[in-house]
């Protein structure tokens, strides 16, 4: 009996199927994309985690963020007592930021390539792998359990990102959070939930007027990214004499 049980466990075990190999980050990104690319409006809550790493502070901040493709898409921030903070909003070729507690709004010309890349999956499926260089974490330590990671690393020189983590659940193909490095040392996470992929979106909330009251100034238009500034060159020690 105990000959007959050797010979067929290793049957069975052969009978198993194989796992299936991890996506590769080209092949992870395109599973993203798909998912989103299926919405034309999309509603959620979002969590905005900013460390300076030169002073090792953190500013914790949210709410909830609204979305229309192509190109427009609303951040509004709620404080902790549940009341409007500021007003993120871009309308397609005009970003505008209100504060209600200053009674300010700042109003800058900007294009679709102006959206944060670390949001830039929900609205531009494509783009991404256009301006950035797709690849799994080398440091183990950005590994997260049960998720899929990609480091994300401009193709070119840029002040504005040194790197861009999306941590994606595999269940769904969603970004739940992405992570954003820049050449200086402090990072912005954002943390994305209870997402609608059918928001039905009224078009008035991409419509804004200034609030009567409020001081509005003109910023100029968004720079084109610059390369960080080089490290200066060693100096050679004199010799003695």
């Amino acid at each position: 009996m105990r000959a007959l049980l050797a010979l067929c466990i290793p049957a069975l075990a052969a009978a198993q199927p194989a796992p299936k190999p991890a996506p590769t980050p080209a092949q992870a990104l395109a599973k993203i994309e798909a998912t989103y690319a299926k919405a034309t409006a999309i509603r959620g809550e979002f969590t905005q985690i900013a460390l300076n790493a030169t002073f090792g502070t953190t500013t914790l901040s949210g709410g909830t963020f609204e979305l229309a493709k192509p190109d427009k898409i609303r951040f509004d921030y709620v404080s902790k007592k549940k009341k409007l903070d500021k007003i993120f909003l871009f309308d397609g070729t005009t970003l505008w930021y209100e504060q209600p507690l200053n009674r300010r709004v700042t109003k800058t010309t900007a294009s679709a390539s102006d959206i944060p890349a670390a949001i830039a999956f929900l609205t531009n499926p494509g783009q991404l792998a256009k301006d950035f260089t797709i690849a799994a974490p080398a440091n183990k330590n950005h590994l997260v359990p049960g998720a899929v990671v990609l480091e994300l690393t401009p193709k070119q020189p840029s002040a504005s990102y040194a790197m861009i983590q999306l941590v994606v659940d595999p269940a769904t193909w969603t970004v739940p959070r992405s992570i954003v490095y820049v050449p200086s040392g402090d990072t912005t996470t954002y943390e994305l939930s209870n997402l609608d992929l059918a928001a039905k979106l009224a078009p008035d909330r991409f419509t804004y007027t200034p609030p009567k009251g409020y001081a509005v100034t003109v910023a100029p238009a968004p720079k084109a990214p610059v390369a960080p500034p080089k490290p200066p060159a060693p100096t050679t020690p004199p010799k003695r004499p």
